[in-house]
């Protein structure tokens, strides 16, 4: 998951990681088998204003870590309502994300929705498919059959590389910047699916450390197809968070990639 693990770390790392909820669920395709190698009606939302919280505590309007005092810049306009916030979340992913990746990679409506459920599924058990934020790659799941067994293709990590080339690229202290201005509709959005005054602000950091505690999964994957969807041979993996399968399934290769980028956001926002 963005500029993966955005976006706003949903952007996060989607910007941010931001991929990185591309379908792990889906229903197992025709896959493509490689040969062996050869070795109801809303209540009216409040208008949001900007982040000006305290320097010492996490509040309702923002992570205490990263505001700002009103010295340190120019006011900002208003946000709007979140029932009427896409077209202004969009143009503002889009001062990170370039217009192409934002238009063919992320889902654009109910947009503070789709990021705080993106971010909030990451150390779940999964994540609702029908708000994704992320639209998963087009090229084919791709696996191949060895002595009997299914693994994941070596070929299958190239269907992530522009989700990955994505985190790789983006700016943290744009996307932390954007995570700021954003961050009122984002708790208004988080509090329609969370506990009474949970912080959306901790539930990125729970997200980011539950993604960097991943363990490396041991290449060629095995996989096991008991019903529709495939799953992973190895209970340990399979019992992971859907934000750790997903590095399970995008490869080792892809996850070194990322991790370092989801290391520098996690400390820029402590």
């Amino acid at each position: 998951m963005q500029r993966s693990i955005f976006l706003l770390i949903a952007a996060i790392s989607v910007a941010g990681i931001a991929w990185l909820v591309a379908r792990n669920q889906a229903p197992a395709p025709e896959p493509t088998v490689l040969p062996p190698p050869v070795n109801s009606t809303a209540a009216p939302q409040p208008t949001a204003t900007a982040i000006d919280a305290p320097a010492t505590n996490d509040t309702a309007d923002g992570p205490a870590s990263i505001s700002e005092t009103a010295e340190d810049q120019p006011p900002a306009e208003p946000l709007p309502a979140l029932t009427e916030s896409d077209g202004f979340i969009a143009a503002a992913l889009g001062t990170v994300i370039e217009q192409p990746a934002l238009r063919e990679l992320f889902n654009l409506d109910q947009l503070a929705r789709r990021l705080v459920v993106a971010i909030d599924s990451l150390p779940r058990a999964r994540m609702p498919q029908q708000l994704r934020l992320i639209e998963p790659p087009s090229a084919r799941f791709q696996i191949a059959i060895r002595d009997g067994e299914t693994f994941i293709a070596d070929t299958n990590a190239a269907r992530y590389e522009r989700h990955v080339a994505l985190i790789e690229a983006a700016d943290v202290t744009q996307v932390v910047a954007l995570y700021r201005r954003l961050y009122p509709l984002l708790q208004q959005g988080y509090a329609g699916i969370a506990p009474p005054n949970a912080s959306f602000h901790q539930r990125v950091l729970e997200a980011l450390d539950d993604l960097l505690a991943a363990a490396p999964v041991a290449e060629p994957v095995r996989l096991v197809q008991p019903k529709v969807f495939y799953e992973f041979a190895d209970p340990e993996v399979q019992a992971r968070s859907y934000g750790q399968r997903l590095l399970a399934r995008i490869g080792t290769a892809n996850t070194a990639r990322i991790k370092p980028k989801l290391q520098e956001l996690r400390a820029a926002l402590r």
